[in-house]
């Protein structure tokens, strides 16, 4: 469950948000959308605790996001960039990569699980074998948000997904497929 609570932020004379107030219940979506600039991503950083609000209180289930406790919370929720700078290498080695960082090692690499959803992503179980630095932009973010399901994390915060492409507007689903929890989170900044 996310919720906000009266959450006010401004940058100098910019004030993006005014007492907001919403609740996102476990297993619910929001979408949000709005014009460039209109604080959509910065309401993602908000929730993984990069920007504090002037006023008002985050919770993520039901606990109070704080300094104290940010990192802790942001295990429980993956993000996926609209802008994608994933490195360079073969794609595989990126994905096992995220596997072996210390908060994810308990999560076992399971290769077919992994073609299985590149396969749903349309991309075919070859891109494994591909360099990063030869992806598209919107393939991409598909291995992004393929990484993000792999971790099975509580909360998907998801920025401007659907600009990757038909492929992922296709599989639409694939967004909210959560192996092995029933009820997951999702915000979808667009």
């Amino acid at each position: 469950m996310i919720k906000l609570d009266n959450v006010t932020l401004s940058f100098g004379e910019r004030q993006l948000f005014d007492r907001l107030s919403v609740e996102v219940p476990a297993g619910g979506r929001l979408l949000i959308s709005g014009e460039s600039g209109s604080g959509k991503t910065t309401l993602l950083r908000m929730l993984l605790g990069f920007v504090l609000p002037d006023q008002g209180k985050i919770y993520v289930n039901g606990e109070q996001l704080l300094v104290g406790n940010v990192w802790r919370l942001r295990r429980k929720m993956a993000y996926v960039s609209q802008e994608m700078q994933i490195g360079n290498g073969r794609v595989e080695g990126f994905i096992k990569e995220i596997f072996r960082f210390k908060h994810n090692r308990s999560i076992a690499y399971q290769r077919d699980k992994v073609i299985g959803l590149l396969e749903d992503f349309q991309l075919g179980s070859g891109t494994l074998d591909k360099d990063l630095e030869d992806l598209s932009g919107g393939e991409l973010q598909r291995v992004a948000i393929i990484v993000t399901l792999l971790l099975n994390r509580q909360v998907y915060l998801l920025d401007e997904v659907t600009s990757a492409g038909s492929a992922t507007q296709a599989n639409d689903r694939q967004l909210f497929y959560k192996p092995g929890r029933q009820n997951p989170d999702h915000l979808i900044a667009r």
